[in-house]
């Protein structure tokens, strides 16, 4: 009766077999540095949460704007739809980073009670650090990402 779907059927011994919490939407992508500037380039993302894990994706940022951010600052990818809980578990990270001055892997990051990763960049004879602005090639990157985050805040 508009009140979710009762698995109380079922053997368990968790707290709630009722799932009653499903959502899907769009957020809007932006980029930023630590500082908190903000880059003119944008895209949209798509999300879906069921309970407290949530799957966000966008398919690329394209030619990424780098005018107004501090070149040395971190690299943020900013408007995920959910607040990242504390002490989140997160998992099934992909990326692309194409066209950089960087040459690494991008591994996207959840930060705990954020709406927005940090990038770490991953690669041979390279120390893993957050991916600063200087990696990405003003108007020419692009960036695509899927990640899953396993907990997000109320």
């Amino acid at each position: 009766a508009g009140k979710g779907i009762d698995f109380s059927a079922t053997s368990g011994t968790g707290t709630s077999e009722l799932f009653d919490d499903y959502e899907e939407g769009t957020w809007t992508v932006g980029i930023e540095d630590a500082s908190g500037n903000a880059s003119p380039t944008t895209s949209t993302g798509y999300y879906t949460k069921i309970g407290n894990t949530v799957r966000v994706h966008f398919s690329f940022i394209n030619n990424i704007d780098t005018t107004g951010l501090t070149s040395g600052d971190i690299f943020r990818i900013t408007g995920l739809p959910f607040t990242v809980a504390n002490g989140v578990h997160q998992g099934n990270f992909s990326a692309n980073l194409l066209n950089s001055a960087s040459r690494v892997v991008p591994f996207p990051n959840a930060m705990n009670n954020t709406t927005y990763l940090q990038v770490t960049n991953v690669g041979d004879n390279v120390n893993a650090s957050y991916m600063p602005v200087s990696s990405i090639t003003s108007g020419s990157t692009d960036f695509a990402a899927l990640v899953l985050i396993y907990a997000t805040a109320s």
